[in-house]
């Protein structure tokens, strides 16, 4: 039976082993990932995310090296983020584009450009634009981090062709359709006011708005820059608690929040609370984490057999123990019988029966090696158990 139990638990922890632990990725790229243009000559780029899971925020910081790209202009025309929480920023003599946006509600498409950029070369050469960070968050309310990897591109800018001055023949090319950018709205709504609360007992941030069923945009910003943001809805009273995400790294976090309507209205940010999360495990990956909890399995199955060990091993010492003792019984009664026949012989006078009585004593003492002799056999083939 114990054989068998035992089967059955390494048959778990393999099949712990050997179970797919599927998780979510998601990319920033560049399109096109490759060119060749003339000096002068402009062409657009996109920053486009890519993910398997559905997401709600994107964050990223691109590198457009000043030496061989000047950067025209910045477009948030046909993006996927609808909320900027820092509108895209360039700056020229850096040579970089950064951005923090948001869709509430979640983005529907899993594939989508976040931002495009028109440049052109400046002098020949080949430059790489690079993503110097990027982050991708999950549409879960915990703002689990998707971002997986980045690609960027590179551009060979090659020296402009002498132009050839003709008379075209009047044509007339229909305009291409141009996508308007709708610029955000100014905050104009009353920021909402938040606290450290909690939430089936966990931590949560509370807080309360003038505006029943409102968007809520909370921002964690950890110490060393990096932002976490979560989505929740008010309720009809304008009030709202949404749980401190246990995606975030251990750390210190200083945390905000703004409302946001359907139309595109909202808030300046909300008072700053500060809060510590997180734990040494926190900061562990999946599968760390899963190795860990292997680890524990083993250690408990281990200590299981050991128990089972020592209660089998406590069973034998009770039976040799039992044994021991009825070996000591019966070897006191046999001397006992020993003694009182040797008695009985010397209170007697010495006569021919004697020879009779010696024999008596005799069987006594043949009797008693006998069961002396089964005792400890028995006390043996216990000792001999594993």
């Amino acid at each position: 039976m114990q054989t068998k139990l035992h089967k059955i638990i390494l048959f778990f922890l393999l099949a712990l082993v050997c179970i797919p632990v599927y998780s979510y990725a998601a990319s920033l790229s560049i399109s096109p990932s490759s060119g060749t243009y003339e000096v002068g000559q402009p062409f657009t780029v996109r920053a486009i995310s890519t993910s398997d899971a559905p997401f709600n925020a994107v964050s990223l910081s691109l590198l457009f090296p000043p030496s061989i790209f000047s950067i025209d202009s910045i477009s948030k025309a046909g993006s996927l983020l609808t909320f900027w929480v820092k509108e895209p920023t360039l700056s020229r003599s850096a040579g970089t584009l950064s951005l923090e946006g948001v869709t509430p509600g979640g983005i529907k498409e899993l594939s989508g450009t976040v931002v495009s950029a028109t440049l052109h070369g400046i002098k020949t050469g080949t430059g790489s634009v690079t993503f110097q960070s990027g982050q991708i968050l999950a549409n879960d309310g915990q703002g689990t981090d998707l971002m997986d990897s980045t690609r960027g591109a590179s551009y060979t800018i090659i020296a402009a062709k002498p132009k050839v001055t003709t008379t075209p023949a009047l044509q007339i090319t229909p305009a291409l359709p141009v996508v308007p950018e709708v610029p955000q709205p100014a905050p104009t709504l009353n920021p909402p006011e938040i606290a450290l609360g909690s939430k089936y007992g966990a931590e949560a941030i509370t807080g309360t708005s003038d505006y029943p069923k409102i968007q809520v945009l909370v921002t964690f910003l950890s110490t060393t820059g990096a932002k976490i943001f979560i989505m929740g809805n008010a309720d009809e009273d304008g009030s709202f608690t949404l749980v401190v995400p246990q995606s975030l790294k251990r750390g210190d976090y200083a945390v905000t929040a703004r409302v946001i309507k359907e139309n595109g209205l909202n808030s300046k940010d909300s008072n700053s609370i500060s809060i510590s999360v997180g734990s040494i495990f926190s900061d562990l990956g999946w599968e760390v984490k899963f190795a860990f909890f292997l680890l524990i399995l083993v250690i408990l199955y281990l200590i299981w057999r050991i128990i089972q060990h020592l209660r089998d091993d406590w069973k034998r010492r009770i039976a040799v123990r039992r044994e021991a003792k009825e070996a000591e019984e019966t070897l006191h009664e046999s001397m006992d019988i020993l003694k009182e026949d040797i008695r009985t012989k010397l209170q007697g006078n010495t006569t021919a029966t004697d020879i009779e009585k010696l024999s008596v004593v005799s069987n006594d003492i043949d009797n008693l090696e006998q069961k002396i002799e089964k005792e400890i056999s028995d006390i043996e083939k216990v000792e001999e158990k594993p």
